[in-house]
C-alpha cells in the first residue's frame, strides 16, 4: 500500500480517510475499487496487529492495555468506513450523483 507507513507508534494511513464525504473524496468514482482495496488491506493489517497485541498482553499486561484499546478504535473506524462504503455502493444514485433513499 503506497500511502501507508509503519511508525514506532503503530500503523497509519498518510491520507486521513473518514466515513464522511465519501463522494467528495472520490471514493464513489471509478477509482473506488482501488481506494477500497487499500483500505481493506489496511484493515487486515490492523487485525494482524491486534492478534500480535493480544498475544503480548499475557506477557506484559500493564503495557499492552492502552495499545490494545487504541488499536481496537482504529479497527472499528476502518470497519465503519468499509461498511458505509458497501452501503453506498448498494444505494441508487440519481443523475447528479446524489444518493436516493428508498423507503
Amino acid at each position: 500500500m503506497h500511502n501507508h507507513f509503519v511508525g514506532g507508534g503503530g500503523d497509519f494511513l498518510s491520507d486521513d480517510i473518514t466515513s464522511e464525504g465519501l463522494c467528495d473524496s472520490g471514493l464513489c468514482d471509478s477509482d473506488s475499487d482501488d481506494a477500497m482495496q487499500e483500505v481493506e488491506e489496511y484493515f487486515f493489517e490492523l487485525l494482524v496487529d491486534m492478534e500480535i497485541v493480544t498475544r503480548l498482553r499475557s506477557a506484559y499486561p500493564t503495557k499492552i492495555i492502552l495499545a490494545q484499546v487504541l488499536l481496537m478504535r482504529e479497527i472499528l473506524r476502518v470497519w465503519n468506513l468499509l461498511y458505509n462504503h458497501k452501503m453506498l455502493e448498494m444505494s441508487p444514485c440519481d443523475e447528479t450523483g446524489n444518493y436516493v433513499r428508498e423507503y
